[in-house]
């Protein structure tokens, strides 16, 4: 018999029962494992129809083995489950989740039944599977007013991401919730969003304590094992791994970021090798492409960000037949592969020394890839590291606690919502939320400093000025208690929305002067305040990155309110203000005040490789080559792939003839894949050849 490919759930459910015994008799006498794939997926769904679960399960369980080929049935199955309310075996739970796909809703749909909610324009259920809602009129109540009657949800499992707004009344859950922090770097985000929660599972272990200290939140560490490891069936049908290797020594991925300064430097250092070995470095334009060069490699060297952590390149290079080479700092790896039998760690000291031993060590290398393959095939794959991290939730016996957010009047709630929301950058919705905070409770200053910068982004991304804005942060800067951020908001309105020079640089020097002389008693950052700032670069807009990561790393120790934390951020603020100061005299023309200010910026934030760039470029367009030549050589050694410090830096060693510098520099850079400057790179060096 030809058994069909596929049938749509209403034809399934169309089908009268002879129909469906017939059908049942027909794959009853095919042998199950000479059946396609998709064939053993409608014969799960015939027999459940028919009221055999039992076996049906059985059947619909074993899709998951075969990753390559049953993960397009997943979501059939879960629909179908959803839409019968089939009795379920106990072992396999009931999820409700903000997350509709990809590569996590793809491990959850191996692992357990689910009903995703996503924001939409009205409440209402899409299909069996998803929950529509409006994040402006409906709570999270009402979105579990929408589920199947037969259908609770063991656990709400949330994805802590820059995308995701929270809804309302999340905290009045009748059943655990749970958060699984997506980028652990958008520590604001979670910082109020896990209020939410009854536990969290944070992707970095040192994170551990900054979420448990913010009430009374379970916390433990899986190396974020929902979200992480290889994906099976994305290699299932890539070109294969080449036997004969291209190169050596391969390292792709981002360089130039501050986030990746400990990858650079040790880039910068495996670029010396190139003269004995094959090397490649550089960002590939596409995954598949990073793939491919990394098939062709015999060894992959993999240096996590400043965050640490596990991320899905170790798991994909091993994938790729290569030799994993991981930095040392960063214990987390040795969580899924053992250190000298299936990774290789190195450290500042041995780095290069490794690359030689194993370049020149054949059989070990392949012993080591050899051992590291079989791990990752049976290990690593995101639906057994889902499974993992289910069973670990069940283990613990994740309860309804007292949640954080339970605790806080209305209006605070509103007010921590409203800074999840403007995290995602959901703005019109966080503005909304401050004003209903506002409403409830009108003596709150930070509730008008948080509305007023929204308003702020909102007019300086669409150009429309506001003028509740300037209203908003002198009342509270005159009406209410001031803080640091509200002071700081106000300074950056008259730099960027509102200019007016004379009322900037008044509040900056008193600002200033008052940091820098210990005058400042107010209240120290909590988390409930928002500070002015894009994440996007903006010529207008001096950069935010390392701003955002000192702030980031502050809060992270926030329940230690000493006078180190207050004393570090009030640095941290005063640094950044002399950076406003710098650029404004910079855009004024006046580069003999803007070169003090950042001098001055650069005494409390020695590592700020932004105020670095711009004293390079300002000292060598004023003619101070010494100064300048040392502030691009401090540059590199932070960023060794920063391309205009590499330009900036041979012009100045050109015109006093130093040549051999600028040969040894650039000749590196050459052997870097994807720099935007390579043409001019290589003009360089034609000149000094």
């Amino acid at each position: 018999m030809d058994f069909p490919i596929s049938l749509t759930l209403e034809q399934l459910q169309a089908m009268p029962k002879d129909a469906l015994e017939e059908l049942k008799k027909s794959f009853d006498g095919v042998p199950e494992e000479t059946l396609p794939v998709c064939s053993r997926g409608l014969k799960g769904l015939v027999y459940e129809r028919l009221g055999l679960v039992s076996e049906a399960n059985e059947i619909l369980l074993n899709l998951y083995h075969y990753h390559d080929q049953g993960v397009s049935l997943w979501t059939t199955v879960n629909e179908f489950r959803n839409t019968y309310g089939s009795k379920l075996p106990n072992s396999r739970l009931k999820i409700l989740t903000n997350v509709t796909g990809g590569r996590v809703g793809l491990s959850l749909l191996a692992n357990a039944d689910t009903i995703s909610f996503i924001a939409g324009s009205k409440l209402g259920r899409l299909n069996a599977s998803v929950v529509s809602y409006n994040l402006w009129k409906d709570s999270f109540l009402d979105i579990l007013g929408q589920l199947p009657a037969w259908w609770k949800p063991d656990y709400v499992l949330i994805f802590v991401t820059e995308v995701h707004s929270l809804p309302t009344g999340l905290e009045k859950s009748p059943y655990p919730v749970i958060g699984l922090p997506g980028d652990p770097w958008k520590f604001y985000k979670a910082f109020c969003d896990v209020k939410f929660f009854d536990a969290v599972m944070p992707a970095v272990e040192c994170l551990c304590p900054a979420y448990q200290s913010i009430g009374n939140i379970k916390t433990w560490y899986t190396s974020n094992s929902g979200i992480q490891g290889y994906i099976p069936w994305q290699f299932a049908n890539a070109s294969p791994v080449h036997q004969n290797k291209e190169y050596d020594v391969v390292i792709t991925g981002t360089l130039s970021s501050h986030f990746y300064r400990k990858r650079g430097q040790y880039v910068w250092r495996l670029l010396k090798l190139a003269n004995q070995y094959k090397v490649f470095a550089g960002r590939m334009p596409t995954l598949e492409g990073g793939f491919d060069v990394m098939k062709q490699a015999k060894i992959v060297i993999h240096c996590p960000s400043i965050q640490g952590g596990v991320n899905l390149r170790p798991f994909e290079a091993v994938a790729c037949g290569a030799l994993l080479l991981h930095d040392e700092g960063d214990r987390s790896i040795e969580e899924f592969f053992e250190a000298d039998k299936e990774v290789v760690l190195f450290n500042e000291a041995n780095f290069e020394q490794k690359i030689n031993y194993y370049l020149h060590h054949d059989a070990e290398r392949e012993q080591i890839i050899q051992r590291a393959t079989e791990k990752n095939r049976r290990y690593s794959d995101i639906v057994a590291l889902m499974k993992n991290t289910l069973d670990m939730m069940q283990q613990s016996r994740i309860i309804v606690t007292s949640r954080p957010a339970c605790a806080l009047a209305d209006d605070m709630k509103l007010n921590a919502l409203g800074i999840s929301s403007f995290y995602a950058k959901d703005y019109h919705l966080a503005a909304s939320r401050f004003s209903e905070a506002i409403k409830m409770n009108e003596w709150n200053g930070k509730y008008y400093n948080n509305l007023a910068v929204c308003l702020m982004v909102l007019a300086f991304t669409t150009k429309q000025r506001n003028p509740m804005i300037e209203s908003m942060l002198l009342l509270v800067n005159k009406k209410y208690t001031p803080t640091i951020l509200s002071v700081f908001n106000l300074l950056s309105y008259y730099r960027f929305i509102q200019f007016n020079p004379e009322l900037f640089l008044e509040i900056s020097d008193k600002m200033a002067q008052d940091l820098q002389k210990n005058r400042v008693e107010m209240p120290a950052f909590a988390g409930d305040e928002l500070f002015f700032y894009l994440d996007d670069s903006v010529d207008s807009m001096p950069e935010s990155k390392v701003f955002v990561l000192e702030l980031e790393s502050l809060l992270n120790s926030f329940p230690d309110r000493g006078r180190q934390y207050q004393e570090g951020f009030l640095k941290t603020v005063l640094w950044r203000i002399l950076e406003y100061k710098g650029d404004y005299y910079e855009k004024s023309g006046d580069n003999s005040h803007a070169i003090r200010e950042y001098r001055a910026a650069l005494e409390f934030c020695p590592r700020n490789e932004f105020v670095l760039e711009k004293l390079g470029k300002l000292c060598a367009s004023a003619g101070r080559q010494e100064e300048a030549e040392l502030y691009l050589t401090r540059l590199l050694q932070l960023s060794p792939f920063h391309e205009n410090a590499h330009l900036w830096l041979s012009r100045i060693e050109w015109d006093k003839g130093e040549k051999g510098e600028i040969k040894e520099r650039i000749s590196y850079l050459l052997h870097v894949t994807g720099l935007k400057n390579q043409e001019q790179f290589k003009r360089i060096m034609d000149k000094v050849v």
